[in-house]
């Protein structure tokens, strides 16, 4: 049966509305993608070829980044200050620089995704999420052991005349280990940056429009979970010693010296970003059901979009589109 299209005149204004018979779904050419690593796309290997899956794998590294960035972050603060002698300023300054790496790099990034393969570009994501993370743990193991005795002692006298705050002013904070945490943080801003300008997309673009609100609420409950993950995960992590497997006799949890091992939740999630990165290398530009689900989402289209397709190759068209994006009435609108 052949198509059955309404429309007005080509040269009107006017909005046109397409509807294609349900019949024609089956002629649609599937996109004949496969989920593998270059040549090596076996059988066996494309039942994860689907959205579920996607949706799965895009969920973890949602969930982790969540974990990593909200709930992991926010345990570490404390223990961070008391090892290293950081000022709550300096604190400030390193956690800033994941919104500087977000905001700067979101930009960039989802410029350059919207002709390319977007999936990779979510696994780069993961990639720099995990990388982020190791270095944040690094100081840890740069450093050596926490001399947690030497802050006893200078307790002892600070509580008996200007009080506990004394006591992080006997402690000097490292310029080095500041800016370790700060790169780490930066790098992993601009992974997260890409779950929402890069992932949401692909994984919006890639299921069936009347399926499409269950596929992301499971992605917005995921990203919700995750922060809560990560304090729970945090929280546990600081009963063990910042020297973890040496436990000190002098001293327990309760003790305001204690240091738990801030860094077991960042090697945690610096190892499993890892993982959730191979199996997103491996999905095709677009899965096998995308053609028909376009098609299905040009019969309930109103109006006639315009795509250029050369545009946005260059790095040079970027300051055009962000002027075009600023100066935007309904996306103006909506920010407002």
């Amino acid at each position: 049966m052949s198509n059955t299209t309404l429309s007005k005149n080509e040269n009107s204004s006017s909005a046109k509305l397409y509807i294609k018979n349900s019949e024609d779904d089956d002629n649609v050419t599937p996109y004949n993608g496969k989920f593998g690593y270059g040549p090596c796309q076996p059988n066996w290997l494309q039942c994860f070829n689907s959205a579920k899956w996607l949706t799965v794998h895009v969920g973890a590294f949602v969930f982790l980044a969540g974990m990593q960035v909200t709930g992991l972050m926010s345990a570490a603060v404390l223990p961070l200050e008391k090892q290293f002698g950081f000022t709550s300023t300096e604190i400030g300054v390193m956690a800033a620089m994941y919104d500087v790496g977000a905001g700067v790099f979101g930009f960039i990034f989802s410029f350059f995704a919207a002709h390319t393969h977007k999936g990779k570009w979510v696994a780069t994501g993961s990639i720099l999420m995990a990388i982020g993370s190791m270095i944040i743990a690094s100081p840890h193991f740069i450093y050596g052991r926490y001399q947690y005795s030497a802050v006893l002692n200078v307790s002892s006298i600070c509580n008996e005349t200007a009080g506990s705050s004394c006591i992080s002013g006997a402690i000097s904070s490292s310029s080095v280990q500041l800016f370790i945490l700060s790169l780490g943080q930066l790098i992993s801003g601009m992974g997260s940056t890409i779950i929402w300008t890069i992932a949401f997309p692909y994984l919006d673009e890639n299921v069936s429009p009347t399926a499409s609100p269950i596929y992301i609420g499971v992605f917005g409950a995921l990203a919700s979970l995750g922060p809560g993950a990560g304090y729970l995960l945090g929280g546990a992590f600081l009963n063990f010693f910042v020297d973890w497997p040496t436990r000190p006799t002098d001293i327990n949890s309760s003790d305001p010296q204690w240091v738990g091992a801030w860094w077991f939740g960042y090697v945690l999630s610096a190892i499993l970003m890892a993982m959730t990165a191979v199996p997103l290398l491996a999905y095709p530009k677009h899965l096998p059901e995308y053609e028909k689900n376009k098609e299905k989402r040009a019969k309930i289209a109103i109006g006639k979009s315009v795509i250029d397709n050369n545009y946005g190759n260059s790095i040079k068209e970027l300051p055009k589109a962000v002027k075009e994006l600023v100066t935007n009435k309904e996306i103006s609108n909506l920010i407002n």
